[in-house]
């Protein structure tokens, strides 16, 4: 078996029209998957698919709507008539401020984003693929927020630890119908999303203390995200794949 294959498989990429996501749905569609690229944008989604090689379709997704949610994967399973593997990706940084100055509305939408259109996503993905009875992959994007204090985005730091936390208790509860559930940890990243960050007078303090000495990119996740939807990792479930270029080493 050529696990670096997945021919005949569809994949499910939320946030896929952009950054990580991109990088997922790019190297799943090299291997020969079938990638539905979903997001909230359908222009994106559309410039996405048609940059990606094989057959690459947009979906247009809120994840926080559960309805959204639901509406999003029946059509995948309609175009395509199952689903193999789904990388729960999409999210928001958020407003970044004091750990407790932040408002309600501020830490409900992050968390509804995050953790809660994780949960509906997983859920939705889950269901389909038990449904068709020969197993699968759900790989959930958390990040090293989830392990260093952020004093300055609180919500987002707490959204991906809990989706550590739902990566854990979703593999424990799915292995009876061979569904593997993993997350992604990804360290500093080239993406819109920390362009800010890396303009930033700190910076090059970052770098300094990345031993190979340069940020990630979104190709630095095509391969695993090979590897985590196929055979390669049939024994790999309820783990956390730290991305981080040896970052989190020191």
């Amino acid at each position: 078996m050529n696990w670096a294959r997945l021919d005949g498989q569809v994949a499910v990429v939320t946030g896929g029209n952009d950054g990580i996501g991109l990088g997922f749905a790019r190297g799943l569609a090299q291997a020969g998957a079938s990638v539905a690229v979903l997001g909230r944008r359908p222009e994106r989604n559309a410039a996405a698919a048609e940059q990606l090689p094989g057959d690459a379709r947009p979906f247009t997704c809120d994840v926080a709507d559960e309805v959204s949610v639901t509406a999003a994967f029946d059509a995948v399973v309609e175009a395509y008539g199952r689903i193999d593997s789904c990388f729960v990706n999409a999210g928001i940084s958020g407003t970044a401020g004091p750990a407790l100055a932040g408002t309600a509305g501020e830490w409900n939408n992050v968390l509804g984003v995050n953790l809660t259109g994780a949960f509906f996503t997983a859920r939705a993905a889950a269901d389909r693929i038990r449904q068709r009875g020969e197993g699968g992959s759900i790989v959930f994007t958390s990040s090293l927020a989830a392990f260093d204090a952020s004093p300055l985005n609180a919500p987002y730091a707490a959204s991906k630890a809990g989706v550590l936390a739902l990566t854990r208790s979703l593999a424990a509860a799915s292995a009876r119908d061979r569904i593997r559930v993993n997350a992604i940890v990804p360290g500093w990243v080239e993406t819109a999303m920390t362009e800010d960050a890396m303009g930033s007078d700190g910076a090059d303090k970052i770098l300094r203390r990345i031993p190979l000495h340069r940020w990630g990119s979104a190709e630095d996740f095509e391969g695993l995200a090979v590897l985590l939807a196929g055979s390669g990792s049939s024994y790999l479930t309820g783990q956390a794949v730290v991305v981080d270029g040896g970052y989190s080493v020191f």
